[in-house]
């Protein structure tokens, strides 16, 4: 879950007191503000992925690459609520109070269950089920009836009344696209500079044996001038055969399956490589409107229906 801090209760009595002009309303900096275009759901979790999986999601929903989010991890699953940025244009310095009460939050409760923000023109619904997130605004007597009619059909779970909890939930800060872009561009530069390092190695290595085959020549007749020629050249050979080995083609695999996937809003469930032969097995989820022609193409077949769409693996590989 992404940090995090206490709201003091001084700031939430302030935030409670303009609740009516702040939460649905105009917003001010440092008080609670819900955006218009506020959007909700439940993704698998892959660890170490879920900036970039909320992301894919979130930007596909909202129609646009620029969006704001929060996410929290828990049993398995990725929880989240997202908006277009273009929302947050004059709302800087704001704070979603649901984003606090996500599953796996210190201020959630057990669910499924529903939480409803209410203001004096317009309320918002927040639904956590066992398996989905929805997000559901309108005017207050019109949301007031969604949610009896939601808690019914889940089983007559409750609706808890969000405006009490305020001073004892924890500020959730925004993420934006572009703090995972900053996060991208470090990594790119730390794999560039370790890779960089490792060509210099190469290219070190084949120059210490191109001199001591010189060297060898000088002091050496005709023969030892062959040795070191072939010396070189085996040299060369090796760090040709490190550009092109096996776990380098399996990783290139692996990112090739990935950006594929993620252009047709699926995502990577198992990638499992063969320890006897270097084999590679995968599952994948892809959205329902996904041809049977797309997946052909890379290299799978459908297994079965599944949460989000379909479950699909590698052609050759065992359920």
């Amino acid at each position: 879950m992404p940090q995090d801090s206490v709201l003091p209760a001084a700031s939430a009595a302030s935030s409670v007191a303009l609740f009516s002009e702040s939460v649905f309303g105009a917003a001010e900096a440092g008080n609670l503000w819900i955006p218009p275009n506020l959007i909700g759901g439940r993704i698998p979790h892959v660890p170490n992925r879920e900036d970039e999986m909320v992301w894919q999601v979130a930007s596909e929903a909202c129609d646009t690459e620029r969006v704001h989010y929060v996410w929290s991890a828990h049993e398995g699953a990725v929880w989240y609520l997202a908006a277009p940025s273009a929302d947050f244009a004059s709302a800087s310095g704001t704070w979603c109070v649901l984003a606090a009460l996500l599953p796996g939050t210190q201020g959630s409760r057990p669910g499924p269950l529903c939480y409803m923000l209410k203001d004096r023109d317009a309320a918002i619904l927040l639904v956590v089920g066992r398996d989905h997130l929805n997000v559901f605004r309108n005017d207050v007597p019109t949301i007031v009836a969604k949610a009896e009619r939601v808690a019914e059909d889940l089983g007559g779970v409750d609706v808890v009344d969000v405006l009490p909890l305020f001073e004892q939930l924890r500020r959730v800060e925004w993420r934006s696209a572009s703090r995972l872009e900053d996060q991208q561009r470090r990594s790119l530069t730390r794999t560039g500079v370790i890779a960089g390092l490792g060509v210099a190695a190469l290219a070190a290595v084949v120059w210490l044996g191109a001199l001591a085959g010189v060297a060898l020549a000088r002091s050496e007749n005709e023969q030892a001038i062959v040795l070191a020629n072939q010396s070189a050249t085996k040299l060369l050979q090796d760090a040709s055969g490190l550009a092109i080995s096996p776990a380098r083609r399996q990783l290139i695999d692996l990112m090739d399956l990935n950006e594929r996937l993620l252009r047709i809003g699926g995502w990577l469930q198992v990638y499992q490589i063969s320890k006897e032969n270097g084999g590679t097995s995968w599952k994948a989820i892809v959205p329902p409107t996904v041809t049977a022609d797309v997946i052909e193409e890379m290299g799978g077949k459908t297994v079965e229906e599944a949460v989000g769409g379909y479950l699909v693996q590698n052609k050759g590989a065992r359920r």
